[in-house]
C-alpha cells in the first residue's frame, strides 16, 4: 500500500477493497485481523463455507474482542445463490451486528 499511495493519486485514509465469491474471503480476513487496513469493505457472495467455515471463527473472535468497527462495510449474497452460500451469509449475520434486507 505504501507503493500504491506513493505512485498514484490516492486518498490513503479512505481506501477500499472489494471481493466476490472466493475473492470475498480475503477482505473478510483482513477485516477481522487488520480492520484499519481499509476504510471501506465491499463483499459480494463470500464463500463462507470454505475451509469448514473458518472465517466464522475469525468473526467470532473479532466480535468477542472488539466493541466496534471503524470501517464501512457492505456484504451481500444473491437470492439465487446455492444453499451453502446463503447459509454462510446468514451465519455471519447471526454472529455480528449485520442487518439483512430481503
Amino acid at each position: 500500500m505504501p507503493f500504491v499511495n506513493k505512485t498514484y493519486r490516492t486518498i490513503p485514509e479512505d481506501s477500499a477493497i472489494c471481493g466476490v465469491s472466493f475473492g470475498g474471503l480475503f477482505p473478510l480476513y483482513v477485516l477481522f485481523h487488520q480492520p484499519h487496513t481499509f476504510r471501506r469493505y465491499i463483499i459480494g457472495s463470500p464463500t463462507v463455507c470454505w475451509d469448514d467455515a473458518a472465517i466464522l471463527q475469525y468473526e467470532r473472535e473479532f466480535a468477542a474482542n472488539n466493541t466496534g468497527l471503524s470501517a464501512i462495510g457492505f456484504m451481500s449474497v444473491g437470492s439465487r445463490e446455492s444453499e451453502p452460500m446463503v447459509a454462510g451469509f446468514q451465519a455471519m449475520a447471526k454472529i455480528g451486528n449485520i442487518t439483512i434486507w430481503n
